[in-house]
């Protein structure tokens, strides 16, 4: 038959009492089956013996290849053929391989069609991919109709996201009424192997907005973030990608929670050298890195033999419990001795136990979400070198809120609604900033990022705030100012420019102060002779937040001053 091709090990590994008793085997066909994913996916399969698995592609060697290795402990039916999903018969062979379900690995997805999906339902077979590419997975809603009258089952995004990152996001947020804001991140292994496709699609939105984040754009791998990881994988930087949860995971929730991703790599220098990447693509110089995609992970490769094998993916979910309690909990997944690419297969692995026992449920055209509990995702782990658990849950108090413990209640209403704020919110206000005063002070601020021209007029300030970090951006009508929060040994650690600030907190007669206690510029220690003299208060009156900053370098003068306020309500909440 043209363009298919069954190898000599079609037989190969079937299990003996099902071959006795001539129980049909479950049909199960691997599109991309040998391809970084599949051969994943198919190595968990093979333990199965009432599946008959056929290993797809374009390529007949590396199929056989394939089988030939799982020959000796597969117990399930094992066959390979050759099939081009775009050839022009493509439909025609799928159709005559009689797969009950079709499992679709071949990514960049990003782009593509639903020509595969459309022929298995011609072909009467069960469809799943691997997908991540948001438009790809949210679309493939537009094939429900057709996938009922067929009663038949077409399932994308059977990934790691959005699929395990929904599982664990709905299990966080039981018993929470309202939901304020789902944080999920990635970050594999240096060593772990990588496939090009994932390469590809990722640089596909490198330096791209992410249009599902309102108000102010954010663009893929522009800024980055820090998560602590359980041992052994420590802390890593995450930047903003573009994936599927951003679009689906809102609605699934009471209260339409900000959504936040972020994927991450774990050398530091060539997590920075994507942000670089994306700043290049974002100011137009290079339009689209994924044309790339060959030459930069053949680069990237040659630093295989630095970092660990050690990836690790998290969910943290805040949101407020039925007694107006503030609850923060986070669900990390660990995964160890290169076994991080598995993870992206669990989801189909688990979907397609549950179509071979007719489960009913699956039935119509839709992402994986609502499909999948975090016990079937831990069924389809065992044996492998993944460790997922969830940590306690505890009050979701702001890095404010810890730092001032009893304090905190003395403050004016207006300023702890402000550092209450969760997830990404947008305000409004005014503001009035002022000129450094010397040449050697403006060169210091626009290393610090802080406005260098003296002005006033509307101001839009940018949230992000988590249980563990806040990204405070400053839209000054002159200049946008941007930094980073975290709570390091009770004090805050603010990231600014080339500078790492610590601060310590105190309330005097109705007003936050925030006292410099220690610096590092460009990493070294400042001496205190030049340490910087700082003012930052805040106070609050009826629905407005206000504020007064100004810092000065003895030898230098000012090098930033401004103050204004910001109004509290209505506050605006992105999506």
């Amino acid at each position: 038959m043209p363009g298919v091709f069954f190898g000599p090990a079609t037989q190969i590994g079937a299990c003996d009492a099902c071959l006795d008793s001539r129980m049909p085997l479950y049909r199960v066909l691997v599109i991309g089956g040998y391809g970084f994913f599949g051969r994943r996916l198919v190595e968990r399969l093979a333990r199965s013996p009432d599946l008959h698995l056929i290993v797809a592609g374009r390529s007949a060697a590396q199929g056989l290849a394939l089988v030939d290795a799982l020959r000796g402990a597969a117990r399930a039916q094992l066959g390979c053929a050759t099939l081009d999903a775009d050839a022009p018969a493509f439909a025609d062979d799928l159709k005559a391989l009689a797969p009950d379900v079709t499992v679709h690995t071949s990514g960049p997805f990003q782009g593509q069609r639903y020509h595969v999906a459309q022929a298995c339902m011609a072909a009467g077979a069960h469809y799943i991919d691997l997908a991540d590419g948001r438009d790809f997975v949210v679309g493939i809603s537009s094939l429900n109709q057709a996938a009922l009258d067929r009663g038949l089952s077409v399932i994308s995004g059977a990934s790691s996201v959005p699929a395990l990152s929904d599982a664990a996001a709905r299990h966080l947020a039981q018993g929470l009424t309202r939901v304020d804001h789902i944080d999920i991140g990635i970050s594999p292994g240096n060593r772990t192997e990588r496939g090009l496709a994932t390469v590809r699609a990722i640089l596909s939105y490198c330096g791209k907005a992410l249009p599902a984040v309102e108000h102010r754009p954010r663009f893929g791998w522009i800024g980055s973030r820090r998560h602590l990881y359980p041992a052994p994988v420590g802390e890593r930087l995450l930047s903003p990608c573009d994936v599927p949860d951003l679009a689906l995971l809102p609605g699934r929730h009471a209260g339409r929670p900000t959504i936040s991703f972020g994927a991450g790599l774990e050398l530091p220098f060539l997590h920075r050298g994507m942000n670089a990447l994306a700043l290049l693509a974002r100011i137009g110089i290079v339009k689209d890195w994924s044309a790339h995609a060959v030459a930069l992970k053949w680069l990237g490769d040659r630093f295989r033999g630095l970092g660990t094998n050690a990836g690790a993916m998290h969910v943290c979910v805040s949101g407020e419990t039925a007694e107006g309690i503030r609850r923060s909990r986070t669900w990390h997944l660990v995964a160890t001795h290169g076994d991080g690419p598995f993870v992206p297969t669990l989801a189909a692995a688990a979907l397609i136990r549950k179509l071979q026992h007719g489960d009913a449920s699956l039935a119509g055209a839709q992402p994986c979400v609502g499909l999948l509990s975090l016990q079937d995702f831990a069924r389809e782990s065992e044996g492998l070198h993944i460790d997922m658990h969830e940590s306690p849950a505890t009050d979701a108090l702001s890095l404010y809120e810890r730092v001032l413990g009893a304090s905190y209640s003395q403050l004016p209403t207006a300023v702890q609604r402000f550092h209450r704020l969760a997830g990404h919110t947008v305000l409004t206000g005014w503001v009035q900033t002022q000129a450094p005063s010397s040449l050697p002070a403006r060169l210091l601020a626009f290393c610090l990022g802080t406005p260098r021209r003296a002005g006033s007029g509307p101001l839009s300030f940018e949230l992000d705030a988590s249980a563990e970090a806040e990204c405070w951006t400053r839209h000054f009508p002159t200049r946008t100012m941007t930094s980073r929060m975290r709570l390091v040994a009770g004090k805050i650690q603010e990231k600014l420019g080339a500078a790492r600030l610590t601060f310590g907190l105190s309330v005097d007669d109705g007003r936050l102060r925030m006292e410099l206690e220690g610096l590092r510029f460009m990493g070294l220690p400042c001496p205190r002779w030049l340490m910087p003299q700082v003012v930052a208060e805040e106070t609050g009156k009826d629905d407005q937040l206000h504020f007064r900053v100004a810092a000065g370098v003895p030898l230098l003068g000012t090098v930033a001053a401004y103050d204004g306020h910001l109004d509290l309500g209505p506050v605006q909440a992105s999506s």
